[in-house]
């Protein structure tokens, strides 16, 4: 019974542009979710016990899913921006031991089908593909007369096709020990040959994996923003929530937890105001009571604060709280249940949701960077920003009741939005918080510089 994953998560993934400059592209949303999620939770609800993340670009965004996922072990490849898969993999020998896996890539939205029918097929080492489709950049299988893989290729006109391959494998630690020989063989010669040539050559003349066709699978590889944006319109793949976070670990499975899906998305022309009021504030009602500082942000304090409503055109309400009081906010979920307030979704230690009747109000957690320089500053949502915003606040009447907001929020919707803030529909500057991201960054690094320099100084001395 195979009980581990591998996910191939290494990759800068350079291709997708704007969307990989802060996170991998294992974390590039697709229909409100990041496809590495959809793919842990998937294997999580089809038994997978274990699962190992090789980790390159952008490796502390997969670590951090450690804290809510306990199945979750991450082994990061250093040499990640100059190797390929194959040397993430073979890095990952270790951590695998002795166990057959399954291994996948961190760019896939699939089907749970797509992992069942690996767990239940027969073979020991099996290569998951459907029906030739054609309709993107795909590699393209040959088998023989017993099903045994012969070859792949990106032309299609070079062999004998009989599938398109979706990049989920079922590998045996026979064929994996093989497979590693070979590469360290090819390592000693200075060649990093990808795991598609050295899979064909263990597969035809040591140890076969076999082909397991999979007809009416829905699933799409995403490599670059047209991907992205055929898979939202073409693929239809409904994702649940089937993990848990701990401290909420038994409520995932109670009526009093629900999923984003469709149902929730396409209020794009303003929310129901009746909802979103008793949904906000029953929140800060139940946070409050609970010792936890809520605090309008974004669009809602936006609102607030120039037009003294709800933004008209808004999709969601955003709140946010500290990082020490997170866990405490998901842990009311049994107690915002008898609202019938749900726990949607989270996506952590970034964001969690809360909703009421199709209204969602998310709550952003404010963080602080691991840096020795972070006095001045916090992370929210990838951005840093000065702590100045958040270390002090004031009361503020926003529908019906008082809520809490940032002191100086004129100061802070400027620094979010621009200059021109106050004109309904202008241009907004959230541009700006990311050039800062920069700003610090640079900062730091000179700051280090004069570090160095000092030391150097007094050591001559």
């Amino acid at each position: 019974m195979i009980r581990t994953a591998v996910i191939m998560a290494a990759g800068m993934g350079t291709r997708f542009g704007k969307y990989t400059e802060l996170v991998p592209k294992g974390f590039v949303k697709v229909n409100g979710f990041p496809m590495v999620i959809q793919s842990i939770e998937t294997l999580i609800s089809c038994g997978i016990e274990r699962i190992i993340i090789g980790t390159g670009y952008h490796k502390e965004t997969y670590e951090a899913l450690c804290e809510e996922y306990p199945e979750i072990i991450c082994c990061h490849s250093p040499r990640y921006a100059e190797t390929n898969c194959l040397y993430t993999l073979w890095n990952c020998r270790e951590i695998i031991g002795n166990e057959d896996f399954l291994m996948l890539d961190s760019d896939l939205i699939y089907e749970p089908k797509a992992i069942t029918s690996l767990l239940e097929c027969r073979y020991p080492s099996a290569i998951l593909t459907t029906p030739v489709k054609k309709f993107q950049d795909s590699y393209f299988v040959e088998e023989d007369h017993k099903h045994r893989f012969v070859k792949w290729s990106k032309n299609y006109d070079e062999l004998n096709a009989c599938g398109e391959l979706v990049g989920i494998h079922k590998v045996s630690n026979k064929f994996f020990r093989e497979v590693c020989r070979e590469f360290e063989s090819d390592l000693a010669k200075n060649e990093h040959s990808s795991y598609e040539p050295v899979f064909q050559k263990v597969s035809t003349t040591k140890y076969p994996i076999y082909i397991l066709k999979v007809d009416d699978l829905e699933w799409y590889e995403i490599d670059d923003e047209a991907d992205l944006k055929m898979a939202e319109q073409s693929v239809r793949i409904e994702h649940k929530r089937h993990t848990y976070h701990t401290g909420v670990k038994n409520m995932l499975k109670t009526p009093f937890v629900c999923y984003r899906n469709e149902r929730y998305l396409g209020h794009a022309h303003g929310m129901n105001k009746e909802n979103a009021k008793y949904l906000l504030n029953t929140l800060k009602k139940v946070f409050e009571e609970n010792g936890i500082e809520l605090l309008l942000a974004y669009g809602t304090l936006l609102g607030a604060i120039r037009e003294h409503d709800f933004i008209g055109h808004d999709s969601d309400m955003d709140t946010m709280i500290w990082r020490k009081d997170m866990q405490k906010g998901l842990d009311l979920a049994p107690e915002l249940a008898k609202y019938d307030i749900q726990l949607e979704c989270y996506v952590l230690p970034w964001i969690f949701t809360y909703s009421y009747k199709g209204i969602t109000c998310d709550i952003d957690v404010i963080n602080e960077p691991i840096s020795p320089f972070n006095k001045r500053y916090c992370l929210l949502e990838s951005q840093y920003i000065p702590r100045s915003f958040f270390e002090t606040t004031e009361k503020y009447e926003f529908q019906g009741e008082i809520h809490t907001i940032p002191a100086h929020p004129e100061t802070l919707l400027e620094y979010h939005y621009g200059k021109k803030w106050r004109i309904p529909g202008g241009p907004h500057a959230r541009l700006q918080s990311k050039l800062f991201f920069w700003y610090y960054i640079n900062k730091q690094i000179q700051r280090v510089k004069r570090f160095i320099k000092r030391k150097l100084k007094s050591n001559n001395k």
